[in-house]
Formats: structure tokens, sequence, C-alpha cells
């Protein structure tokens, strides 16, 4: 199988596992967004997003990944836009969203100017 192939495959695989987990979301009463800044391999600046909640249907509370959004400028407006399209474009609904978590740093945490002000 050539590599474009594989590409599609492991994408499809990528987009089921997100629907389920989103799904999941959407039937929880309130989630929490958590998310990171990282560069990947090749220096590139990203932000990883996942979501804590309670699954009542397991009686256990969740914390799952949901995918990598590429940046373009480091800026907390940036990088808050960044999260609230891949929320929206995921469907989840943001008004059950009771929590954000971050990795400390000022661009992202900051009260003032930080992306938790500006979600």
């Amino acid at each position: 199988m050539s590599p474009q192939i594989q590409n599609e495959i492991i994408g499809l695989c990528e987009d089921g596992i997100r629907e389920n987990i989103t799904n999941d979301v959407k039937n929880a009463r309130a989630y929490s967004i958590l998310a990171d800044k990282s560069s990947d391999i090749s220096g590139k600046e990203q932000i990883s997003i996942g979501v804590r909640y309670f699954d009542e249907k397991k009686i256990m509370v969740r914390e799952e990944f949901l995918g990598f959004v590429k940046l373009t400028t480091m800026d907390a407006k940036s990088i808050g836009s960044a999260i609230d399209n891949f929320v929206e474009n995921a469907g989840l609904d943001q008004e059950k969203c009771v929590g954000q978590g971050y990795n400390g740093c000022s661009a992202m945490a900051g009260k003032n100017g930080g992306v938790q002000k500006i979600l």
C-alpha cells in the first residue's frame, strides 16, 4: 500500500475515534477543555486539545485527546480562536464547557489577557 493510502486509512480511523469521543462528550452534562502548546518534530507550533468529562455509563471521569491544531502565531488571541474553532467544528456545546485546563504559561492561563480570559 502506498503512503497516501496508509495516510487516508489513518485519517478515517482518526475521524471515527474522534466522533465516538465527541458523541460521549455531547451526552455528558458538562466537560472541560484541556490545551497545551507544543512543537512538532519540524519545529512548527501546535496546540493539543483534549476534554475531561464524567461518563455516566461507565461511572468514571474520562480524559480524552481530540487532536492537534497548527498555529500560525503564538499570541493568546490566535490560540483562543483556534481552540474556539476546534470546539465548534467538533460540534460540542460551548454552554456545557465548565472548565479550562492549561499548562500555566502566561499566554495560556493569564487572567488578564491569556487564552483563559478570551474563552
